[in-house]
């Protein structure tokens, strides 16, 4: 081979060469350029991935605003039933109601609020009732008198804040205890006799009242007339006692006549012993 055949194929091994490295930067350029291509599978992969999250984050939202949800209406329940346990009843600062309404334990314990409460509270016209259970009432250390009934509402008793007594015999029970109290009396001061009569009445009165007119209590009301009525409870009973009487009398234990000024007075004329008085009669008038 001469000296020009060998020159011919240098070239050409060189353009041989140079036209490889052409065709290798070709693929690559080609290659990077089909990586930033996605494909329709890739796609919707990514999309699913997205869709996901936003499903997720709108889950998570609702579940959020359902717990708000039930946490105000939770909220609500206890403002209502207002629970009573026993950490706080016995407290110190804890202030018996006036009225009490005995219920069966079931009806405190199904209201989700009220689970493991002895009771709970509600306010009727500004005056708060105690719902107790009758389980609990049995071992409070509370006298219900006559006798603990569920379903029944009772009413604290004026000189005795541990007695709860059942309003329908309030009256009664009263009547009876101011007999007695006065017979306790004369039998401290001596007196040789007594006769005691209480009388009590039931008065309703109806009357109407045109508009414009002021009434007591609205029973009945329609646009141009208001029907009132207003009643008092009465009860009556009597009794006569002898004794052997006694010139030492002692001052008696009162109870409803404590700030009876008319009692006082003669309790206090009767044991002075100063002009201490013999003979008295007293009438005694109330409502």
């Amino acid at each position: 081979m001469n000296e020009n055949e060998n020159k011919d194929l240098q070239v050409t091994t060189t353009e041989v060469i140079a036209n490889e490295e052409a065709v290798t930067e070709m693929e690559t350029t080609v290659e990077e350029e089909a990586s930033t291509k996605k494909s329709p599978g890739e796609f919707w992969a990514k999309a699913t991935v997205f869709g996901k999250k936003v499903a997720d984050n709108v889950q998570k939202n609702a579940v959020a605003l359902s717990e708000k949800a039930k946490a105000d209406s939770y909220q609500r329940r206890m403002e209502k039933y207002n629970p009573l346990f026993i950490k706080e009843y016995k407290s110190k600062n804890f202030i018996m109601p006036t009225l009490i309404q005995l219920v069966d334990d079931a009806a405190v314990q199904e209201i989700d609020v009220c689970a493991g409460a002895i009771g709970w509270r509600e306010k009727s016209n500004d005056v708060e009732i105690l719902f107790l259970s009758m389980d609990f009432a049995a071992k409070s250390g509370l006298d219900f008198f006559p006798a603990l009934v569920s379903n029944s509402l009772f009413c604290a008793e004026t000189y005795n804040e541990s007695q709860y007594i059942n309003v329908e015999r309030i009256f009664g029970k009263a009547h009876e205890e101011k007999l007695a109290e006065l017979e306790h009396i004369a039998h401290s001061l001596g007196a040789k006799s007594c006769s005691i009569e209480l009388v009590e009445s039931d008065d309703v009165t109806d009357s109407k009242s045109r508009d414009g007119q002021a009434s007591m209590k609205v029973l009945k009301a329609s646009a141009k007339e208001r029907t009132k009525n207003a009643s008092s409870h009465s009860m009556s009973g009597r009794t006569v006692s002898t004794f052997a009487g006694s010139s030492s009398p002692i001052r008696p234990t009162l109870k409803w006549f404590k700030k009876d000024h008319n009692i006082l007075n003669l309790i206090e004329m009767r044991c002075s012993d100063v002009n201490a008085i013999q003979s008295r009669t007293l009438i005694l008038e109330g409502s």
